[in-house]
């Protein structure tokens, strides 16, 4: 069972919602203020630009197999999903497609 307590064990390194301008909005915010790249893979022109309620978290990968592996025997398991990964190269990526 998930709860409150057992989501204190991981380190959020930059967190943004995504209802006001969709993901791709999101992430290019979440990379001003890093200077970091980011690598969207899989997403439709739907989910780039749909301003739902949700939020983007930005975990290491060791912390996402953890919080994987515990959320998926919860209600939660279908809420979560890698997007996209961080990288150094200051891009933004989506679906192979590089915008300089």
């Amino acid at each position: 069972m998930i709860s409150k307590h057992s989501l204190h064990w991981f380190k959020i390194e930059a967190y943004h919602d995504i209802g006001d301008g969709g993901l791709v909005a999101t992430v290019a915010e979440m990379m001003f203020a890093s200077r970091l790249g980011v690598a969207l893979e899989d997403q439709s022109v739907e989910s780039l630009f749909a301003e739902e309620i949700g939020a983007v978290l930005q975990i290491s990968k060791a912390d996402w197999a953890t919080l994987e592996a515990e959320v998926a025997e919860s209600s939660l398991k279908d809420a979560i999903a890698v997007v996209g990964t961080v990288n150094d190269t200051d891009t933004l990526t989506v679906n192979g497609l590089s915008l300089d």
